[in-house]
């Protein structure tokens, strides 16, 4: 029989393997959910209703052009995203300085609360400052327009080419190397030629 040190040794490296083996089946299949979403084309509905900041959005297409999207779903905690909205500043500023692309904010509320939500949106704007315009999405329009969107907020945030391609996944403002990625495409002199594995 082996002594106890050696059985803990052996069950300390089981779990160890079994940890490893575990973490590897989580990133094939994020990585699953990134490609599909990657190799598809993203649908922006016609029903968003923009809620006008101090920005004119009068002359605002955002079916159009190279956009930013950032997507929050009706099923994330919509108050604790809206509270983090102002961090956006820094995306909306670099749009307005590069002027090759639009930044779309999307927040997805269910109809019964849709009213209530766009106040506290209001509100949040109206405390910390923000000008860009936001997009409510009353219906969950964007989600079931986009199938291949996966319910992992770390995919909800992805710049988008003409067509509608995403070129970009992931949030800039969260990952320094997502974020150098964004200023390399946006300050390249053929950004329509830029792909990003």
């Amino acid at each position: 029989m082996f002594d106890a040190s050696v059985n803990l040794r052996i069950i300390k490296l089981l779990a160890i393997g079994l940890l490893l083996l575990l973490s590897s089946c989580k990133n094939d299949i994020f990585r699953q959910k990134y490609d599909k979403l990657k190799s598809s084309k993203v649908e922006i509905p016609n029903n968003l209703l923009v809620l006008k900041t101090s920005e004119d959005t009068s002359n605002l297409s955002i079916k159009e052009g190279v956009r930013l999207v950032h997507y929050i779903s009706q099923y994330e905690c919509s108050e604790c995203a809206i509270a983090g909205i102002y961090r956006y500043e820094k995306l909306y500023e670099l749009s307005k300085e590069t002027n090759k692309f639009k930044l779309l904010i999307i927040i997805s509320t269910p109809p019964e609360v849709v009213d209530y939500m766009i106040g506290v949106i209001k509100k949040e704007c109206n405390n910390k400052g923000i000008i860009f315009p936001i997009y409510v999405d009353a219906n969950n329009e964007f989600f079931l327009s986009n199938p291949q969107l996966p319910a992992d907020p770390r995919l909800h945030t992805f710049l988008i080419d003409t067509k509608g391609v995403p070129i970009i996944i992931g949030n800039p403002l969260d990952n320094k190397k997502i974020w150098s990625l964004y200023v390399e495409y946006l300050y390249s002199e053929q950004p329509y030629m830029y792909n990003v594995k």
